[in-house]
């Protein structure tokens, strides 16, 4: 106990160390941020030289090319995949049980990486924080660790494993906040679909990987992980050296980093100004939500995503109206030919009319083409012709989806981008699991057939697409030619 004496001898030495520890933390972050600002001010002066710009433009499109295929890759061998881990009878019925089986298995699968991307809500913020090129590196490198992992996984578990590894890199997408930051705002949509197109047309690997290691057996079918793998580990260490960060970073940055530590406590403690603080996925929340321009953007996105589990079935649909393994891989040779058209195309239409007159063309183009395909499939047209098809309705849906991250970009402050557009990646995610959940309930306890799949996808596709358009028109702003260093009026 001691005497009163020893007690408040007792409180100010607790206190004493509790200000030097204090003092000590302080002079250790003063010195951290000088060295951030040094290094920013050396980043800044660094020349580009006349060709940078397109450079970046390159070896951007060899990461999104990696995301793309990163993407839809599990898609394009589907089938293969599930015959290796799912089926054990020769019997016609049991086999038609088995498939559907596995396929709601790997719908479980989605939806369950889709869950866990809310560690990536918050992992994807921190690019406002640390800087974008350090996480468009990482997230390369993550990409191909999947990518790997899915190419060796000897056993379901570990190609689930992969499968997860790849859609929680791929979903941070820093690519396009590169885009946003060192475009032009005037060519902002014509260069950002320019690389998109690029990258759709990159989709090629999956078929000439299909065609170069798959047998007519569908043994093989591991190996088309292989190419992407590779090129996206050549492109990490390009990008480690020879890449730069963006500039509206830098200067967000350094413009915070100059501020007091009374005007930090200031910002810190004003809730109602989230636009001021630097990043986080709370801020970014609280600040998207709280107007409605970001708020209407947010729940467009979501509606929209209730549709996503549409673009994983085109390959069951093939494969439940009979096509063959070899008229699958002539299909997925032709859909990014006109996939790439549709991205090119699209961002040019955007500059010109606008981001929203652009989504209600993508999302008719998204519900003719899957119709057709379907329709198709089922009374056995030419597998080239259901190929291009397939590449007209993923290119308008992928596309539709980019405007809407467009939007988002365009409608956020610099300091809060990245975590903004981590943000719409939470609505997006809750709009995917819930998406594959229904198609999971379809398939596992419905016991859907696989015949019926592609009519399932265009009675879930319309609805969601007609709710999305209609709060898209009505209550959100449009945002060509926005100034990336303003936000749109959140009010």
């Amino acid at each position: 106990m001691g005497t009163p004496e020893e007690k408040e001898r007792r409180r100010l030495a607790a206190e004493a160390k509790k200000r030097e520890r204090e003092e000590t933390k302080e002079k250790r972050r003063f010195a951290s941020e000088a060295r951030e600002m040094k290094r920013l001010e050396k980043e800044k002066a660094r020349p580009k030289g006349k060709g940078y710009l397109w450079y970046l433009i390159f070896f951007l499109c060899l990461v999104y090319i990696v995301d793309e295929v990163a993407t839809g890759i599990h898609n394009g061998i589907v089938n293969e995949a599930v015959s290796s881990f799912f089926l054990t009878s020769s019997d016609p019925h049991l086999m038609s049980e088995e498939t559907s089986n596995g396929l709601g298995t790997f719908s479980t699968m989605e939806m369950v990486a889709n869950i866990l991307l809310v560690i990536g809500f918050f992992y994807k913020a921190l690019a406002d924080r640390f800087g974008r090129k350090p996480f468009l590196i990482a997230n390369t490198i993550g990409m191909v660790g999947g990518l790997l992992l899915c190419l060796w996984g000897p056993n379901l578990a570990v190609y689930i494993l992969g499968f997860c590894v790849i859609r929680f890199f791929v979903t941070p997408d820093e690519q396009i906040v590169y885009i946003f930051e060192s475009a032009p705002k005037e060519k902002r949509g014509s260069i950002y679909s320019g690389v998109k197109g690029t990258a759709e047309l990159g989709l090629l690997l999956i078929p000439l990987g299909r065609y170069l290691f798959i047998d007519s057996l569908g043994n093989g079918w591991r190996m088309v992980f292989l190419i992407p793998a590779c090129i996206g580990a050549a492109v990490s260490f390009f990008l480690c050296f020879f890449a730069r960060e963006t500039d509206p970073f830098i200067e967000s940055r350094m413009r915070f980093l100059k501020l007091s530590p009374a005007e930090r406590l200031s910002i810190a403690k004003e809730k109602k100004d989230q636009s001021k603080k630097q990043g986080g996925f709370f801020a970014a929340v609280r600040y998207g939500w709280g107007g409605k321009q970001l708020r209407w953007i947010f729940i467009v996105t979501i509606l929209f995503t209730l549709s996503r589990w549409i673009t994983s079935e085109y390959s069951p649909i093939l494969d439940a109206a009979g096509f063959t393994g070899a008229q699958t891989t002539n299909a997925l040779f032709m859909y990014p030919i006109t996939a790439a058209l549709i991205v090119f195309a699209y961002g040019f239409l955007s500059d010109k009319v606008g981001r929203k007159i652009t989504s209600i063309t993508l999302l008719a183009i998204t519900i003719v083409s899957l119709s057709l395909f379907v329709l198709g499939a089922y009374l056995q047209w030419n597998e080239f012709a259901l190929g291009l098809l397939i590449g007209l309705f993923l290119g308008a849906y992928w596309s539709n989806g980019d405007t809407l991250i467009l939007m988002t970009g365009e409608s956020a402050p610099t300091n809060l981008r990245a975590s903004i557009m981590s943000a719409q990646t939470m609505f997006y995610g809750i709009g995917m699991v819930a998406s594959q959940g229904l198609g999971s309930i379809a398939l596992k306890v419905f016991k859907m057939p696989s015949s019926y799949i592609g009519l399932f996808s265009i009675c879930l596709a319309i609805p969601c697409f007609i709710l999305s358009l209609v709060f898209l028109m009505g209550k959100v702003k449009e945002t060509k030619g926005a100034d990336i260093d303003k936000a749109v009026t959140q009010e």
